[in-house]
């Protein structure tokens, strides 16, 4: 059965698609401002241009994704020309440690909507880090090598709308990307946006949703998420 949910009239907010019929164990949606506080313990609900300490998990599961250091924190813009127009968090570049910490959980695969920088540049301007771990030079990782299109010392089969993708990776402008266990394992990333053991790092672009599953999807069910996720950021 497709489980492909059309955008609805609620628009740009996040209404329309709906991952909970694929029981994911996170779903961070930045369409969704009332989830998004601005300490990693709750205060006060995120305004555009402010920094975000806490993105609350919408599965229920209470895996919320969190940045308890201040200086660490991303910043959430409301309408992101680099997301269509959408709402995303972002490193202002690849400086510091930016971005948000997942917790303890199975995670087997996890989708991203994602752009590098502007989505134009064809290369990346430092070992840009999607996601890293807590091992020496923040492994396991999956991050863009310097002054090159490509992914360097990966392992999570990063496929990109729909394909497996290495190579040529950039321009990357709004996309949806899968990661999935293979050698490595995701349960043992603990960053988003940042390798937790290397500064200047930070994945320069904008992230404007993630969900993670415990288990492996089957391919319709890929197909789904990724068609659900590609139409209501009118990725084309």
């Amino acid at each position: 059965m497709s489980l492909i949910f059309p955008i609805s009239s609620a628009g740009k907010r996040g209404g329309g698609f709906d991952p909970l019929p694929y029981n994911p164990v996170l779903w961070a949606d930045y369409q969704d401002s009332s989830t998004i506080y601005d300490n990693a313990i709750g205060g006060n609900l995120i305004s555009d241009g402010g920094l975000v300490g806490r993105v609350e998990d919408k599965s229920g599961n209470g895996n919320h994704l969190t940045q308890p250091v201040l200086n660490n924190r991303p910043t959430y813009t409301e309408a992101s020309a680099a997301a269509n127009g959408y709402a995303s968090i972002a490193a202002p570049s690849s400086a510091g440690k930016i971005g948000l910490t997942f917790g303890s959980y199975t995670r087997v695969q996890l989708y991203l909507v994602i752009a590098y920088n502007d989505g134009l540049d064809t290369s990346f301007n430092s070992y840009n880090h999607v996601v890293g771990g807590a091992l020496s030079n923040s492994k396991p990782r999956l991050m863009g090598r310097l002054n090159t299109n490509d992914f360097f010392d990966n392992g999570f089969a990063p496929k990109i709308d729909g394909v497996v993708n290495y190579l040529n990776v950039l321009p990357m402008s709004l996309s949806v990307m899968r990661l999935r266990t293979t050698s490595l394992s995701l349960s043992d990333v603990t960053t988003l946006g940042y390798g937790q053991g290397n500064s200047g790092r930070s994945w320069h672009g904008v992230i404007s949703e993630v969900i993670a599953f415990d288990y492996s999807l089957s391919a319709a069910e890929e197909d789904d998420l990724t068609s659900g996720l590609v139409n209501k950021y009118s990725i084309t």
